[in-house]
């Protein structure tokens, strides 16, 4: 049997293409190929005919492949004024269909230190990481390890100051493959909005699914995609195909 390996030839001005090389879930070899389109302000991800879109990106930080089956992408984000945000994203491959097998924010930064000059300032600095390890050889045994770092010192609310390190360890689902902390049964209606076509629809959802939660921040696999859960029960994602 020949296989044939096919990489999605995108339409768009390709910067800094990258090509990597994952083993699927079906037990073939793939490519994976990254690549920015500076028109758009995305990151392509695409394997075969399946891509996936990253929006509101900026940078890579890192891309690197674990086990030979994911490939472990970290990005930065559009923020604010003194701030930063990266998410990442773990990706694998069945059957020439691209999976997220977690999507979250991995660091955010608010830095107001520093600015005496200014009269009436009060310094502000809060400061979020998480470090993935995975652990495991197969479907049967797939562990991904979080190393969470949380720290806010302020001065206006000196209270809520504090600083802190975790471990959640996210078990694997073999039939999704996708990580998840635990399950939560949902029935009411969300705010979705959806970046392809930058459109919020109102939709209700009801089902068990897979929920993973750090912190205060809660993210639903619904559909094959991951969601944020935002305030006033809008659902956010940060990838769309």
């Amino acid at each position: 049997m020949i296989f044939i390996f096919l990489t999605t030839i995108c339409l768009f001005s390709i910067v800094n293409a990258q090509t990597f090389q994952l083993q699927s879930f079906d037990g073939t070899k793939v490519k994976v190929r990254l690549a920015y389109n500076p028109a758009l302000g995305t990151l392509a991800i695409a394997c075969a005919k399946d891509t996936i879109y990253l929006v509101d990106y900026m940078d890579l930080d890192d891309v690197k492949i674990l086990n030979d089956r994911f490939l472990q992408v970290s990005y930065a984000k559009r923020a604010g004024s003194n701030e930063g945000l990266a998410n990442t994203l773990l990706l694998s491959v069945d059957h020439n269909k691209l999976i997220q097998g977690i999507h979250i924010k991995s660091f955010s930064e608010y830095d107001m230190r520093n600015f005496d000059h200014i009269q009436g300032s009060l310094s502000e600095y809060q400061l979020f990481i998480v470090k993935t390890q995975l652990v495991g050889h197969d479907k049967t045994t797939y562990k991904l390890n979080l190393n969470i770092h949380d720290e806010s010192n302020s001065e206006r609310t000196p209270k809520t100051n504090h600083n802190y390190n975790t471990q959640l360890i996210l078990n694997f689902d073999p039939k999704k493959n996708i990580f998840y902390s635990t399950h939560q049964t949902i029935a009411k209606t969300f705010m979705i909005y959806n970046p392809k076509n930058q459109r919020t629809t109102k939709q209700y959802l009801n089902g068990k699914v897979p929920v993973i939660t750090i912190g205060k921040s809660s993210y639903y696999y619904i559909n094959g995609e991951w969601y944020e859960k935002g305030d006033n029960n809008y659902l956010l994602k940060s990838a769309y195909k």
